[in-house]
């Protein structure tokens, strides 16, 4: 069930590594034709993983963690506005000449390892087009979950000292950005991750992706790395 008359946010971090952002507060309930994003100055700082600089979103209000009774849009429904405005945060590196453009890769989704409550994972993005290209800073990442409702995490940046070095992928050749995340995890009972939403360069539309297994629900806290060469 999408809900109108709600505001999806877009918010643009500052550059450079270890930013944290706080998502809305408006607890939306998923993208209509009409939503549109919202831009918004983010605080930088050095808040780490679950510091208070990260701190959660507020109880939802009731109904926000059941299942709607109406129908769902699929997310394959979705229009490019709704995939943009499903960002929580948007990429870092510049768009420009030389840089891969949205459709010239294929992303997948892997959780790795578990423990004490983290989960650890990585997101690659593989150059499927002939020409070489380049990726650099970090991906804009949102999500939408399994009952419509737009994911609202609480969002940190893996402040790692390759944050701007630019990756140079010939055609075949694939980037990865680690993934981590913690707090509010998705059970049997509730609303899992069935897409992420993924910006490769800055103003790049978004893409959506398949999350796999991972187990990222809507109240997830996630943190995000720089792309870097595989392997």
């Amino acid at each position: 069930m999408l809900l109108t008359g709600c505001s999806l946010s877009s918010i643009t971090p500052e550059d450079g590594g270890g930013a944290s952002v706080s998502p809305s507060q408006s607890w939306p309930g998923g993208p209509s034709s009409s939503d549109s994003p919202t831009t918004a100055a983010s605080a930088g700082g050095s808040g780490g993983f679950g510091s208070p600089a990260a701190a959660g979103p507020a109880e939802p209000p009731p109904g926000r963690d059941q299942q709607p009774d109406s129908p769902i849009v699929p997310d394959s429904a979705l229009t490019q506005q709704q995939l943009d405005a499903l960002l929580l945060v948007a990429a870092t590196g510049p768009d420009g000449a030389g840089v891969c453009p949205a459709d010239a890769v294929t992303y997948a989704v892997q959780q790795l390892d578990a423990a004490a409550g983290h989960r650890y994972g990585t997101l690659t993005a593989t150059n499927s087009s002939s020409a070489t290209c380049t990726v650099a800073g970090y991906p804009g990442l949102g999500g939408r979950g399994t009952w419509g409702h737009t994911a609202d995490w609480s969002m940190d940046r893996d402040a790692a000292p390759d944050g701007s070095t630019v990756v140079t992928l010939a055609p075949g050749v694939a980037a990865i950005a680690s993934l981590e995340w913690t707090g509010e995890l998705a059970g049997a009972d509730s609303e899992r991750l069935s897409m992420l939403a993924v910006q490769l360069a800055q103003g790049q539309p978004a893409t959506s992706v398949n999350p796999g297994s991972t187990d990222i629900g809507m109240l997830t806290t996630v943190r995000i790395g720089p792309w870097r060469a595989a392997g």
